[in-house]
């Protein structure tokens, strides 16, 4: 996988591959309704509004708490850059900020204790995470995307002078004692990792979070949180009365389509949080602007990065006119987006330093060489499949640029890849296969019937027939 095949345009490749994916599994040519209600049901619906879920309103420690709060801290972390701007790999890590937020609290805090003042210092002052941090696991992620460091939820509690925090389930159940309240089975779930959120996106429409009590404990349904470029999960979770945590049921119900594209590093992720979306082709054509305006950033950055290492003037050129391409779909999808009653929103993206080369490979690989070379297939397959004529249209010119983009991203992988060790090719290579399979497992999930008809999103048999041809002819 350390060069694509030879071909005389990509977007001739993709227009073939297209044009026999739409041909062998048909294309819908009903009526576009652009309120985006989709009368078969299937998942469409009105996304509602957001709603602020609770988890500490009703606890019942088992010893004699004040106070409990629910608490995110996060370490903001970022390279040490030398002179000329270079990042110095031997440097480690500096810190950028160290924030910490109360997000839910029950009870008083320090209400027995013999120097409430003191107490509350303890309380304010109190951090689990010691910078510069690193590590793996869910309480310290290196992350491409905004924000990067460690981030850890985790509860404390003040009882008399003790000031406490409470980072695993089995410290949570010793505080709580039995799970006899709904709040803290959910507040177990969440120490556990299965986070619960009021979705507003079309597939998760009229799904609110709900506790049933039986015998054993609670049994939680609700939209789990993945983050919002992660997919939309239905979760059942069990929590029973001794504490133990265990998943039931998880169902995909759909993958935003900002995983597929050019992420930039430093894009933040919960950008499209706030977004309003009314229909499943408004959410998607919401979520696609948001990502072509952070490919703006990407192929800015791609272009200075590429002229800092001193990479040929051709393909820091074909980044900026890259750039100014992105800038033109942003401003179509945004159309497209409100057309089908949907709010878009401008995408973040935090400033850094100029990378080394073997990192910017590596994302360039992930999200070129594999994700935007399959987006800008899909472009070519919605430019048939679309119902809508705007959309067929739209994506048609999409789909051209996208396909010189793709282009673009395997010149600076043969390039970048020429100049790093055999250690750090086949790290990339390794990254470039994983990518391919997390990107098969998106894909599985079947698309919404509007989004089918209005906006060409293939079948998930049809997604796997253009991955299976991207294998043979592009990644191979």
């Amino acid at each position: 996988m350390s060069a694509m095949r030879t071909h005389r345009s990509l977007a001739v490749l993709f227009a073939h591959i297209a044009a026999a994916a739409v041909a062998c599994g048909g294309s819908t040519t009903s009526t576009s309704d652009p309120s985006g209600v989709d009368g078969g049901g299937g998942g469409d619906g009105a996304a509602g509004g957001a709603c602020a879920f609770k988890t500490l309103d009703e606890l019942s420690p088992a010893a004699q708490l004040d106070y409990i709060v629910l608490r995110n801290e996060l370490v903001r972390q970022g390279n040490v850059v030398g002179d000329g701007g270079v990042v110095d790999p031997d440097a480690g890590l500096t810190l950028v900020s160290h924030e910490v937020t109360d997000v839910e609290a029950f009870g008083e805090p320090c209400k027995t204790a013999s120097d409430p003042a003191t107490c509350k210092k303890a309380l304010a002052d109190l951090r689990v995470i010691t910078p510069p941090a690193s590590g793996s696991g869910k309480d310290c992620i290196d992350r491409q995307f905004t924000p990067a460091g460690c981030q850890a939820l985790y509860v404390v509690y003040t009882s008399g002078d003790t000031v406490r925090a409470v980072r695993t389930p089995d410290e949570l159940r010793a505080a709580l004692g039995p799970i006899d309240t709904a709040d803290e089975a959910w507040l177990m779930a969440r120490l556990a990792g299965y986070a619960v959120k009021c979705d507003n996106a079309p597939e998760a429409a009229g799904i609110v979070p709900s506790a049933t009590k039986d015998a054993d404990g609670y049994v939680l349904e609700g939209i789990q949180d993945t983050g919002q470029c992660g997919p939309v999960v239905r979760m059942k979770v069990r929590v029973t009365t001794g504490g133990q945590v265990s998943v039931l049921e998880t169902v995909n119900l759909a993958s935003p389509p900002c995983a597929i594209g050019r992420r930039p590093d430093g894009l933040a992720c919960d950008a499209t949080a706030v977004h309003v979306a009314t229909s499943a082709v408004g959410d998607f054509f919401s979520r696609a602007a948001l990502l072509e305006d952070a490919s703006v950033h990407a192929f800015i950055k791609m272009a200075e990065e590429l002229s800092h290492h001193g990479a040929p003037r051709s393909l820091a050129r074909k980044a900026r006119r890259s750039a100014s391409e992105e800038r033109r779909h942003t401003r179509v999808t945004r159309r497209l987006a409100r057309k089908y009653g949907a709010r878009p929103v401008a995408a973040k993206v935090d400033l850094r330093p100029v990378r080394e080369l073997r990192a910017i490979a590596r994302e360039n690989a992930v999200e070129g060489c594999v994700r935007e070379t399959y987006g800008a297939l899909l472009a070519a397959y919605q430019a048939r499949a679309a119902a809508d004529p705007d959309v067929r249209a739209a994506l048609a010119q999409i789909a051209a640029d996208e396909a010189r983009h793709a282009e673009l991203s395997w010149e600076v992988h043969a390039w970048a890849t020429a100049r790093l060790a055999d250690d750090e090719r086949r790290e990339i290579d390794a990254a470039m296969r994983a990518a391919i399979a997390e990107l098969s497992r998106e894909l599985e999930t079947e698309p919404a019937p509007s989004l089918a008809r209005d906006a060409g999103i293939p079948s998930a048999h049809d997604a796997r027939a253009l991955m299976a041809a991207l294998r043979e002819t592009v990644w191979a």
